[in-house]
């Protein structure tokens, strides 16, 4: 069977006999190995199912789509402010550091909250993204 390390410290165990002599092994932390089950219920290891295993790939994609998703949402928005005449890429930056959504600048426009230091940025920007 399939156990692995979860501790943060190094486990060592060993097997064979007097007779044959013994062979020591070492589990490092995170590392997966195929033990005995006899062996391991003396170890502070947990025991691995495949079903577990599968069940902890799939939202690692979710993960990496949406972080892809939401990389790309940034960089529209990025390009969207851009385009606003009288908005540079300095400007866009600032804005995108204080208001990192769309949705985060939209909600700031509608309660009159300053966008940005410079009045002809801010009055642009407002009438823009006015709902």
């Amino acid at each position: 069977m399939e156990f692995k390390n979860e501790t943060k410290e190094n486990i060592k165990y060993r097997t064979g006999s007097y007779e044959k002599g013994f062979d020591w092994y070492t589990i490092r932390p995170g590392e997966i190995q195929v033990i005995p089950e006899e062996l391991a219920r003396n170890l502070p290891l947990t025991e691995i199912k495949e079903n577990v295993i599968e069940k902890k790939e799939e939202p690692k994609e979710v993960k990496e789509d949406f972080r892809k998703r939401e990389s790309e949402d940034t960089e529209a928005y990025f390009k969207e402010l851009v385009a606003i005449k009288g908005v540079g890429k300095k400007s866009a930056k600032e804005i995108i550091k204080k208001y990192p959504t769309r949705l985060l600048l939209i909600r700031a426009v509608q309660d009159n909250e300053e966008i940005h230091k410079h009045d002809g940025i801010d009055k642009s920007v407002k009438e823009l993204f006015e709902a």
